[in-house]
């Protein structure tokens, strides 16, 4: 559709992300502990809810917020049922040879059964052939790019995405100069060929965009892109306890001798 015929309220998520998540430096941490019964079924149940909606009817930056929205749900819920206790090396895989959470059918939308790859590879990559939209696919592991603070909506959706490459571009994640060569994000490998049709040089002409200027010089006399080893630590916020003073007034022993 050239306008969207429904309005999403994506109040719901905006509540998620900030009851469960922990701002960390430049990326948003989870407290799956804490999320586990409560937020889990409601990412569920939310998920669901968002699934009557016919993504016909919205329109193409409305569909595109829609298809982020409900794949990075998806992801969260995988990850929230386990308490963030959970190998992501196995369950999500990569690109290529993608885990049994990624290629489990976990929703229906418009009567299709659909797994996180499939909303990825076939919706979302398929009909939008920009770069910046790798920046909205949240993996759940450190060496992926950062979950979104807020929900994603299709006014600001293509905004909301390049801040996001900044940022991660600009990360040890995201890209790095070594003396041999230009390491590059692991994602960058995984969807490529959807992407870049493999070619490296429209891999550099992107990355060049978002890094910074002096790394721009760097990568132009660096001969070599690798691709970085994914990091598949879990974002998992782990509350730390901390070991309160004696007060005053309490009685104390000591260690004998």
């Amino acid at each position: 559709a050239e306008t969207s015929t429904e309005i999403i309220d994506y109040a719901p998520l905006d509540k998620y992300l900030d009851v469960f998540g922990v701002p960390a430096g430049k990326r948003l941490k989870f407290n799956f502990a804490a999320s586990k019964d409560v937020g889990t079924d409601f990412l569920r149940q939310y998920t669901e809810a968002l699934s009557k909606i016919a993504p016909a009817r919205l329109s193409g930056d409305d569909q595109l917020a829609y298809w982020l929205n409900m794949r990075n749900m998806l992801v969260l819920a995988h990850l929230s049922e386990t308490g963030g206790r959970v190998n992501l090396k196995k369950d999500r895989g990569t690109g290529a040879a993608p885990g049994a959470a990624w290629t489990a059918k976990v929703i229906t939308v418009d009567g299709v059964p659909l797994s996180i790859d499939e909303i990825e590879r076939g919706i979302i990559l398929a009909n939008w052939k920009d770069a910046r939209v790798l920046y909205g696919l949240y993996q759940g592991a450190a060496g992926g790019p950062a979950a979104a603070q807020t929900a994603f909506r299709g006014d600001t959706v293509w905004a909301e995405l390049s801040a996001a490459g900044k940022r991660y571009m600009t990360s040890d994640a995201g890209f790095e100069l070594t003396k041999k060569a230009a390491e590059v994000s692991a994602i960058f490998d995984w969807y490529g060929a959807e992407v870049f049709n493999g070619d490296e040089a429209l891999l550099r002409a992107h990355v060049v965009t978002l890094i910074t200027h002096g790394a721009q010089i760097n990568l132009k006399n660096t001969p070599i892109i690798q691709y970085k080893e994914f990091n598949y630590k879990p974002e998992n916020y782990v509350v730390r306890t901390v070991q309160q003073p004696v007060q005053s007034g309490e009685p104390t022993f000591g260690t004998g001798s």
